[in-house]
């Protein structure tokens, strides 16, 4: 049975890179937080970098995945859930660089 579409919406490329971006923090994340309990909490300076790149990838897709909602005609299902992967990463990403002043 072929599926009928009968629009020719696409999904929104801002959503796409959001949700990649969202997906990049979310592994030098747990790379880092690898690094950090191998080292027995002692990590190397290669952890806090990473934590900041983290940071920034969340910021950018924060901004990217909000800015797709702009995009006409689009299904916006990519940039919903990249929007609330790097929200809440932001979050979460904020409250541990605060932690470490």
């Amino acid at each position: 049975m072929e599926k009928v579409k009968f629009s020719d919406r696409h999904t929104s490329v801002g959503g796409v890179i959001s949700v990649t971006m969202g997906s990049v923090a979310i592994l030098l994340v747990l790379i880092g937080v690898a690094l950090s309990f191998a080292n027995k909490g002692n990590g190397p300076l290669v952890v806090g970098a990473l934590g900041i790149a983290a940071f920034l990838f969340d910021v950018g897709g924060l901004a990217i995945g909000l800015l797709s909602f702009k995009e006409s005609d689009k299904y916006y299902k990519a940039s919903i859930a990249g929007s609330m992967m790097c929200g809440v990463l932001f979050v979460f990403m904020l409250g541990i660089l605060l932690m470490g002043i």
